[in-house]
């Protein structure tokens, strides 16, 4: 009995070395398929996920994913499928924008005047913006009208900033507060919508936004017209606009 048992063993294992082994299950048609992906073609995605010749049981899909992100920063995400003996799909899903950045140069202004006198400075932005999705990866280049525009000055790395900033723009967008130009001036975070918004993104964002959330509903419930709320402080300052 114990003979017949490790004889079952190896022919299974014999068989099991002769598969894998040989060209049968040889990774040999890779189909690609691509939405929203606009930093490379469907050429480069194949020779660069490196499955031909894999295989087919052994494809580490989670590596696959992480060395085309690498590569095409224009990847969101990668769903995979196959087909025995020798085929793989993959669905690759670009990022989608959620925000135009301009970076500001040449820019002489205080924190207050840029408060105080919010003007579009396109003449002295990059001649054309990156795009950010909701991950705060700026990912490619271009310009949409219907994109928030992030104006940025300074000199500090923008992305020490980007996932505050994109969590306020969530909240101002679920609020009804919706503006399309914003303002990132010494760790200051500036709408110039009505009412204008200005966030301290050094400080804990969470409980700023949550105080907007209060202001708004107070002034919803008295019908009240907002002008400008300052949420830096403790106590934010609020101005309301004159009651007709």
């Amino acid at each position: 009995m114990r003979i017949k048992s490790v004889l079952f063993l190896a022919v299974l294992l014999l068989l099991f070395i002769a598969i894998f082994r040989s060209n049968f299950f040889t990774i040999k048609k890779i189909d690609i398929k691509s939405e929203r992906i606009n930093c490379t073609d469907e050429k480069n995605l194949t020779e660069k996920s490196n499955l031909f010749g894999q295989n087919f049981f052994l494809v580490d899909e989670k590596r696959v994913e992480q060395a085309l992100k690498a590569d095409f920063i224009c990847i969101k995400k990668i769903n995979f499928s196959k087909n025995l003996p020798d085929k793989i799909k993959l669905d690759i899903i670009g990022r989608i924008p959620e925000a135009a950045l301009y970076s500001i140069k040449n820019w002489e202004a205080s924190a207050s005047s840029l408060i105080e006198n919010l003007a579009t400075p396109s003449a002295n932005s990059t001649d054309e913006p990156s795009l950010i999705d909701d991950e705060g990866i700026i990912f490619s280049k271009g310009d949409s009208l219907v994109l928030p525009k992030i104006y940025f000055f300074g000199d500090k790395p923008i992305n020490n900033y980007l996932a505050k900033a994109l969590s306020i723009l969530k909240s101002l967008k679920d609020q009804g507060l919706n503006n399309s130009h914003i303002f990132i001036f010494n760790n200051f975070f500036i709408t110039s919508g009505n009412p204008k918004v200005v966030f301290d993104l050094s400080e804990d964002i969470d409980i700023q936004i949550a105080s907007l959330q209060l202001i708004v509903q107070k002034a919803k419930i008295g019908s009240s017209k907002l002008e400008f709320i300052d949420l830096r402080f403790d106590k934010p300052v609020v101005k309301y606009a004159p009651k007709k």
